[in-house]
């Protein structure tokens, strides 16, 4: 078998997209607590990228003040914000936006991956986020392309 051989950061960086702004949709919104105790949410995004999508998964506390008013602002749930009482049950699949998307650099136990700087909130009076383009497909390319399995 003939291949090119590849360094781990080159590895790493094959799966990962470049740092910029994205549409994003909700896949899932989960209330849970840090290992801190703190309550935070872990919401799980699909980012749409040219003809491709990832999946990243975010952690929303009250310690990120900026970013945790910035997702509520971007999904219109400004209400429970103010109320001081965000729950998943607030974010519903399927809720869209824009983010920026960032790298965190590799450490010792944990390769690099994308994470989410932030979101990206709608100016005042403009039309709300665009629906997300399902026609991208999935990380991997087609799940029907099996050309490459041994099986």
């Amino acid at each position: 078998m003939k291949f090119q051989p590849k360094t781990e950061e080159e590895l790493d960086l094959e799966n990962m997209i470049p740092d910029g702004i994205y549409d994003f949709e909700v896949i899932s919104a989960t209330d849970k607590q840090s290992k801190a105790g703190n309550d935070m949410m872990v919401v799980e995004l699909r980012i749409f990228t040219d003809g491709q999508n990832r999946i990243i998964t975010d952690y929303l506390l009250e310690k990120m003040g900026h970013k945790l008013r910035h997702f509520c602002a971007a999904m219109g749930v400004m209400e429970a914000y103010n109320a001081g009482n965000l729950a998943a049950e607030n974010i519903g699949e399927g809720m869209a936006g824009k983010c920026q998307v960032g790298t965190q650099k590799a450490k010792a136990e944990f390769s690099a991956r994308n994470t989410i700087v932030d979101y990206i909130v709608p100016q005042e009076g403009s039309v709300p986020a665009p629906r997300p383009r399902r026609e991208s497909a999935p990380v991997g390319g087609s799940s029907e392309d099996n050309s490459d399995l041994p099986f």
